[in-house]
């Protein structure tokens, strides 16, 4: 690399690349201080470069220099460089906002944040570990406010997914409230939504609430969803039984054949079963 940049002109379009290529290398090999040099070097050779100031900014924030590594992410323009290049478009918005997040955070700026971790949960597609950190450090502040809308952007973003159930609880409990009762107020609002009925099997199992949960379990599995029987196994299993875990898995795999998992979980079982 430092070949290929000696005899290169810094307008050729591989050069910024290289540089940024040569920083990593470095960083991989520990030489930690050489490849700050070489991102910040770089920056004063070719000009701005999202990828240079993000290389940086991230070096920095690792470093425990959280105040210069927001300086460099907010540097970081929005919008593509008119220039030929080719990064990650994420480092222009979600992933540096969730970074600038990170780094608030470390400076005491919970404000800030919130602000960034909000912008990176709600931009184009949404940033799933945003709106996550952001449920954390709300529930850790008590700011339930933002805990709630921070629940809501999971809830979009997850679409009532395991991170999304397990936030409910998580809510639930701050409020001191048992969180089977927030997927049973969701049931009632939509009593044929799966996704929140399987949450409920899936916080009964997860409380040894098996009684509540086995009816449950009949009506997920009638209705064709792999995953009830699958912690029905994988709770079986949990407690010692084999021979139960394996019924429930099997159960699971006819559900959903081509399940990688699932089908891991039955030779397991199988194998103990011999």
């Amino acid at each position: 690399l430092d070949r290929s940049l000696s005899v290169s002109s810094p307008t050729e379009s591989h050069v910024r690349k290289a540089i940024v290529m040569k920083g990593q290398s470095l960083k991989q090999l520990g030489r930690i201080d050489e490849a700050m040099a070489t991102f910040g070097n770089g920056l004063q050779v070719v000009g701005e470069d999202p990828e240079l100031r993000f290389q940086l900014a991230m070096l920095l924030a690792n470093q425990n220099r959280p105040g210069e590594a927001r300086l460099h992410y907010e540097a970081i323009p929005d919008s593509p460089p008119e220039y030929f290049s080719s990064f990650d478009v994420g480092i222009l918005g979600a992933k540096k906002h969730f970074n600038l997040g990170g780094v608030c955070m470390a400076m005491g700026d919970y404000a800030g944040a919130k602000h960034y971790w909000r912008m990176a949960a709600t931009s184009g597609a949404g940033f799933l570990p945003a709106a996550q950190m952001l449920f954390e450090k709300s529930i850790e502040r008590e700011d339930f406010r933002t805990g709630r809308e921070a629940l809501q952007l999971l809830e979009q973003l997850d679409g009532r997914g395991e991170v999304w159930a397990d936030a409910v609880e998580v809510y639930a409990y701050s409020q001191k409230i048992d969180p089977a009762e927030q997927f049973q107020q969701l049931i009632s609002q939509q009593p044929g939504d799966a996704k929140a009925n399987l949450a409920l099997y899936r916080c009964y199992l997860k409380h040894g609430r098996e009684q509540e949960a086995e009816p449950l379990l009949s009506s997920l599995s009638r209705a064709g969803v792999p995953q009830a029987p699958f912690y029905a196994g994988v709770n079986a299993l949990r407690n010692g039984k084999i021979s139960e875990a394996l019924e429930y898995m099997l159960t699971a795999e006819k559900l959903d054949p081509g399940n990688a998992a699932t089908r891991e979980q039955v030779a397991l079982l199988q194998g103990m079963m011999k």
